[in-house]
């Protein structure tokens, strides 16, 4: 089927868009885990010595959980219609609290990162990603539209 644009055309126009979506990139910082397994092999265990039990050797490991912070651009929007109302049968009623829905576009490169990511930061605010992402372009997907939601 034959476009109504041509191919200098489209790529005028997405550098242009480019140009506009680099206006409004801020920082975000993305926590990524990383799990480093220390090994410490034949740790003597006592496993009681008040009634003189033999100590056992046995091989010992040990998982830490590391985040590492990177830095990413993103175009941040706020979402307006939250639901504010809080209901709880244990709390008091009429009380408001924002869900802190917060929507991110982001390059390739990016999204890279933050779909693997842990958690999230936006100003100051830690978020978790919910649900897939959606590919976002006038000719073809060059940036992912991410949901987040706040953390409790």
């Amino acid at each position: 089927m034959a476009s109504l644009l041509t191919d200098a055309e489209k790529k005028l126009i997405q550098s242009q868009l480019d140009d506009v979506r680099d206006t409004f990139f801020r920082d975000v910082y993305v926590y990524i885990k990383r799990s480093n397994i220390d090994s410490i092999n034949d740790v003597p265990l006592d496993f009681n010595p008040l009634y003189s039990s033999p100590k056992q050797t046995t091989t010992h490991n040990t998982s830490r959980q590391n985040l590492e912070k990177f830095t990413i651009q993103a175009v941040v929007k706020y979402e307006n219609n939250q639901d504010d109302s809080v209901v709880d049968a244990r709390s008091q009623m009429n009380l408001s609290g924002s869900e802190g829905r917060v929507r991110l576009k982001v390059k390739k490169e990016a999204y890279e990162k933050l779909k693997i990511a842990s958690r999230v930061e936006v100003d100051g605010d830690l978020y978790a990603l919910e649900g897939d992402a959606k590919h976002i372009g006038p000719f073809d997907s060059q940036y992912y539209q991410v949901n987040l939601k706040r953390e409790n």
